[in-house]
């Protein structure tokens, strides 16, 4: 399943050290462009940035358009929150 990752919970997987957790979940990570701006600004932490900077292989950073998003369900990641992360999957009909 490939899904698409919000700034948010990426942001905070990050800083907890937990963002590996989607791959080991999801497999692969789609980032859409707009999201690894937000990551990238001058604001973000330095680790956050450099993550996007160099993302992993399991990470694609590209636009959304194309792709049709076919479900949207809310995934729950035990790091130092419980806090929920919604997660699309995709389709690339």
């Amino acid at each position: 399943m490939i899904v698409v990752a919000d700034s948010g919970p990426l942001h905070y997987l990050i800083l907890l050290g937990h963002v590996d957790l989607l791959r080991r979940f999801y497999g692969e990570v789609l980032v859409p462009e707009a999201v690894a701006r937000e990551l990238s600004v001058g604001s973000t932490p330095d680790v956050v940035r450099d993550w996007i900077a160099a993302a992993p292989s399991w990470v694609d950073v590209r636009p959304l358009a194309g792709l049709v998003l076919t479900t949207c369900h809310w995934a729950q990641f035990r790091a130092q929150s419980d806090a929920p992360a919604r997660v699309w999957q995709v389709s690339s009909h």
